[in-house]
């Protein structure tokens, strides 16, 4: 019997131990937590950019939640590999050289050929987003 449980408690603190090593996998711990958008981000013409939500939530599960957008949870990656990096600088040469985000709103969608794909900053309170053609969106955290 006391094997038997001994057993068991081995087995749960691995299943625990495997869960913590892979909570935030692939996650800048800075982006942890709810953002508030400060400011619209709109084109020349005035037309809000379709890719900046008003809110958006980072989990330590890899999610973000955007407010407003007909799709979510969305899983996202900070940690790509150096080759991943290489492809998406040279899809968009304008985030080159940035900390990059990026979220993959399909499972079929490659990680390097995401539509959403964002540069970013983090400074204390404040998270910058650059989306190759937008003024930079600005985010407060909220708490």
């Amino acid at each position: 019997m006391q094997r038997r449980y001994a057993a068991v408690v081995l087995y749960g603190m691995i299943i625990l131990a495997c869960m913590a090593g892979t909570a935030g996998a692939g996650t800048d711990q800075q982006l942890l937590g709810t953002w508030q958008l400060t400011a619209s981000v709109v084109d020349d013409q005035g037309t809000p950019c379709p890719f900046i939500p008003q809110q958006m939530e980072f989990t330590s599960q890899g999610m973000v939640i955007m407010a407003g957008m007909p799709i979510g949870p969305i899983p996202y990656r900070t940690d790509l590999t150096k080759d991943e990096l290489g492809a998406v600088y040279a899809r968009l040469p304008a985030l080159q050289g940035a900390k990059i985000i990026v979220m993959r709103p399909s499972p079929q969608i490659d990680w390097t050929n995401s539509p959403m794909v964002y540069g970013y900053t983090v400074h204390k309170d404040e998270l910058g987003l650059m989306l190759s053609g937008w003024p930079k969106a600005v985010f407060r955290r909220m708490k």
